[in-house]
């Protein structure tokens, strides 16, 4: 009776204090705008009602400690907390931002002291952690971020625990066995909250989550027998749906009128559409067998891909060894649960741990609440983090990425390359890197611009010493190669969607070859018919043991010329020899095409075939000139027809394939 007057005389007195803040204007109602002014830094006083969701409640408590604002838990229904703020709806969360004339921050925080900050640890067994003891709540935002590799691994030691110490056959019964320690959980209680007030995760969520889909993931294996059983087995099915329905009631809290307990999930995670993803695992048999499902975010794909490889992994053991198993997990698996009543406790606690903690992670459904410039200052800190994440200050920096990343952009430049093991590696090397320098023109935005990169990476790692000679030059030829192909590739706000892999698959060598049959001359690009030329032209030098002069080259005096003449006169012998159907098919293949050095003789361009060879390849016209290979067969070529450009034709698609490795 006592305790009912001090209450009832505590609310009265908030009300009169809530009058006046009313009259200055100065709150907000409302979750949401809560939330917005917690994390502005404006809150004063936070005032919750004491039927506010358990979720929203814990959420508002973390922001208000992270800002060290006070909350005051109000004693009615947000029934009564409206009428006490002079509203005709309900209110079930209040923010003061400026007391104005009234005490009503200094005085609740008067009437209620600070709490003893207390840290309880404890060993609990797994069949203690899943009842109705524990409700959790991950409180980072973090998600769930366990790797595959990690669930496979704790699979795997669960089930050489079960097995026992000498893995005999019949296994021992599991109360012989040790308990299996299973790492730390830190919590920590919301204050002002009922008997079901979840607990906040600090620590140890991942293998929480880890834990509960492996129960159901036993009890899909579980279900998923019984639905083979038929009548003859009714003894076992109702054992085995016996022990479904318990490890149901491990991962979700049915509900009780008589204690007024509602249906819950044993775990619920800080973003709403992750809760009810996991809940759809943990509880729904049909969604995990499905194949059409597509998770919203990486949260959902971990969560949906650790399900689905401990239903795998579960497969492939028989019902009694699945059935061990979780009893083992429930009756020996351990966890040391540490609990605090303070979220600033809990925090340290997880700091001690050398675990980074975001200060105030920003939900994108919330919007934009802070200034302008601290927006544009978080994208910059979190793109730098990923484009940049090593430190570039001191000489850290500069001995180990900068003067390294000079030296190989300098030798990608010059084609210089002098770190080889033999001469004979330096020279290959070099001559690679001449040839990726000329089919990637650096004054040009193509799409070589992406791949010159991948080429300074492939120079530092060689400088490393963790890539050879052998794999430096034929990771150079593929980039060559790549290049060559010049894909389109797809974009997205500037930047390659699906980066391609040095490999070529099958189908993508069959393009390349297919492009190298077509009409080259034509193709787009810095004149690839001429880069075509002079590489094969180079390989095969390379097989005889020649090395290719490059002066032609660099003074850029080597041309390409078409034997069969672009434009037919009519009348002439080339008319008379070729249809316009035939000559449209090779005037612009690459067995038509020759190098030339020197200016190109521009009256010999319509002349026929023999008149052409006494002017390009005359004793006159190939003075001071070098001899080029694929050119100087032209001049052994008595006619010029149709089969001789096949022939020609199937020849150097023969040394394309050679040299960039096409078959």
């Amino acid at each position: 009776m006592v305790a009912a007057k001090k209450t009832k005389k505590a609310q009265e007195s908030i009300n009169s204090r809530l009058a006046l803040v009313m009259k200055s204007g100065k709150y907000t109602l409302g979750y949401k705008t809560t939330l917005k002014t917690l994390r502005s830094g404006k809150a004063k006083l936070v005032i919750i009602s004491n039927n506010c969701p358990s979720v929203r409640k814990s959420e508002i408590e973390y922001y208000a400690m992270l800002s060290k604002t006070g909350v005051h838990h109000y004693s009615g229904n947000n029934v009564d907390l409206g009428t006490a703020c002079g509203k005709l709806h309900r209110v079930c969360v209040l923010t003061i931002t400026d007391a104005g004339d009234s005490d009503i921050v200094s005085g609740t925080h008067a009437s209620s002291p600070p709490a003893k900050q207390t840290l309880e640890g404890k060993v609990v067994v797994a069949d203690t952690l899943f009842s109705k003891d524990y409700l959790f709540f991950v409180t980072l935002p973090s998600g769930h971020t366990c790797g595959e590799d990690n669930v496979e691994k704790l699979f795997e030691d669960l089930v050489s625990k079960q097995a026992g110490p000498n893995c005999t056959a019949p296994p021992p019964p599991i109360s012989s066995l040790k308990t299996f320690a299973l790492g730390t959980i830190n919590l920590c209680e919301a204050p002002g909250g009922g008997a079901y007030t979840r607990k906040h995760v600090f620590d140890g969520q991942q293998r929480l989550i880890s834990m509960f889909l492996l129960l159901s993931a036993v009890r899909d294996r579980l279900e998923a027998e019984i639905a083979t059983m038929g009548s003859e087995h009714a003894g076992q099915r109702a054992e085995l749906q016996s022990l479904a329905d318990s490890l149901l009631s491990k991962v979700y809290q049915a509900g009780d009128s008589l204690n007024d307990r509602p249906d819950l999930p044993r775990i619920a995670l800080r973003q709403p559409q992750d809760t009810e993803f996991l809940i759809q695992c943990l509880t729904d048999t049909s969604f995990v067998r499905r194949t059409d499902i597509k998770p919203e975010n990486k949260s959902q794909t971990r969560l949906w891909n650790n399900m689905q490889l401990f239903r795998a992994q579960l497969k492939n053991m028989d019902v009694t060894q699945c059935t061990r198993l979780v009893k083992f997990v429930i009756q020996k698996v351990t966890f040391i649960v540490a609990t605090s009543n303070d979220f600033e406790l809990a925090l340290n606690v997880y700091r001690s741990r050398h675990l980074c903690l975001s200060r105030c992670p920003k939900k994108s459904r919330w919007g934009a609440t802070n200034d302008e410039f601290m927006d544009i200052q978080e994208v910059f800190q979190s793109a730098a983090k990923q484009l940049a994440p090593a430190s570039t200050a001191g000489p850290r920096f500069m001995e180990r990425l900068l003067v390294p990343l000079t030296k190989v952009y300098k030798e990608l430049c010059t084609a210089d390359f002098k770190r080889g093991a033999a001469g004979g590696a330096s020279k290959r090397t070099s001559y690679l890197l001449r040839a990726f320098n000329r089919i990637v023109q650096p004054n040009e935005k193509t799409y070589g611009d992406e791949l010159r990169p991948l080429a300074l990476l492939l120079l530092l790692l060689h400088l490393e010493k963790r890539l050879s000679d052998n794999d430096l030059q034929e990771s150079l030829l593929r980039l060559e190669r790549l290049a060559l192909r010049r894909p389109q590739p797809s974009r997205q706000h500037g930047t390659v969607a699906v980066p391609p892999s040095l490999s070529l698959s099958a189908e993508e060598k069959g393009s390349l070859l297919q492009a190298l049959c077509g009409d080259i001359y034509k193709q787009s690009g810095s004149n690839p018919s001429r880069y075509i030329l002079l590489r094969l032209n180079e390989f095969v030098l390379s097989r005889s043991g020649c090395d290719y002069v490059g002066s032609y080259e660099e003074k850029g005096t080597l041309t390409v010329e078409h034997v069969l003449p672009q434009t037919m006169r009519e009348g002439s012998a080339w008319a008379g020899q070729y249809s316009k159907d035939a000559h449209a098919a090779w005037v612009d293949k690459a067995a038509n095409l020759v190098l030339l050095s020197g200016e190109r003789n521009t009256k010999a361009s319509n002349k026929d075939f023999q008149e052409k060879k006494a002017t390009y390849f005359g004793k006159k016209a190939m003075h001071g000139a070098t001899n080029i290979p694929l050119t100087d067969e032209v001049v052994h070529c008595p006619t010029w027809t149709i089969a001789d450009l096949e022939g020609r034709q199937a020849r150097m698609l023969d040394l394309a394939k050679n040299c960039w490795v096409l078959y």
